[in-house]
């Protein structure tokens, strides 16, 4: 399935697959085509998976070798931590939450976070047919390429917020605020990470204004946050700019030094 360039192709422009599987044992399959020296296979444990609720699949015999310490040799390309954070995620703290046990089993989810068990997922025709079938109950249409371009807006935020780059947080998550009802499950996430970027910049602000240093000074790097805080999302400004806008007015910029 994942080596079919035409499955590949098709999936680049209708959906967004996540590969999610618990355990790690399958990193070992390789070594363990060589025979143990005490004829004693210690890492086998009976083909099953570190932690896994089924028995996995088997890895195909041209599965490339990634060259990370942490390649994982059942999905080239990703690491088995990857792997396993999307399966805790997808169990414990995603949208939506999905209850499964064994492997393969596999979700379509729907833009606006419903979903429904896949079970014609073990060869592209019908993989896609399926796909095909359920993308038409959805009123709202975006492309899978699409949508991941939205999924990158959202981590190139966080990435900003991280940074302290507001200018580039607030245009990076407003993308995705203007989508609306088309990015329902992304856009249900934004609030709190919204809150978190405003209590963050009132923080910076709170350390400006009464910091160390002349009004001057003071004053230009306040401006200089408020001119960062431009963008605008669906609810308005942040609340934060409403606190700034009120000190740069009580505190106009001095005149200049005779």
């Amino acid at each position: 399935m994942f080596e079919n360039a035409g499955f590949i192709a098709w999936a680049a422009e209708n959906a967004v697959l996540v590969v999610g599987h618990e355990g790690t044992n399958h990193k070992k399959k390789e070594a363990a085509k060589e025979p143990a020296s005490d004829g004693d296979d210690k890492d086998s444990k009976d083909g099953k998976d570190d932690g896994a609720m089924g028995e996995e699949p088997t890895p195909s015999a041209n599965a490339p070798v990634v060259a990370s310490a942490d390649g994982c040799l059942l999905y080239p390309g990703i690491t088995c931590a990857e792997h396993e954070k999307v399966a805790e995620d997808a169990k414990e703290t995603g949208t939506p939450k999905l209850a499964f046990k064994g492997w393969p089993t596999s979700f379509m989810v729907g833009p606006d976070g419903t979903f429904e068990k896949h079970t014609s997922d073990r060869a592209p025709k019908t993989c896609m047919d399926a796909l095909t079938a359920y993308q038409k109950q959805f009123k709202i249409k975006i492309t899978g390429k699409k949508y991941l371009g939205f999924v990158t807006a959202m981590s190139d935020g966080d990435k900003a917020v991280e940074a302290g780059k507001w200018k580039d947080a607030l245009v990076a998550y407003a993308k995705i605020d203007a989508e609306g009802k088309k990015l329902s499950a992304l856009r249900a996430e934004l609030p709190a990470r919204i809150e978190a970027m405003n209590a963050k910049i009132a923080e910076a602000f709170a350390k400006a204004k009464d910091g160390e240093g002349d009004a001057t000074a003071k004053f230009k790097e306040i401006q200089a946050m408020r001119a960062t805080l431009s963008t605008k999302l669906t609810v308005g400004a942040l609340p934060v700019v409403a606190e700034i806008d009120a000190w740069l007015k009580a505190n106009p910029a001095p005149p200049p030094a005779k």
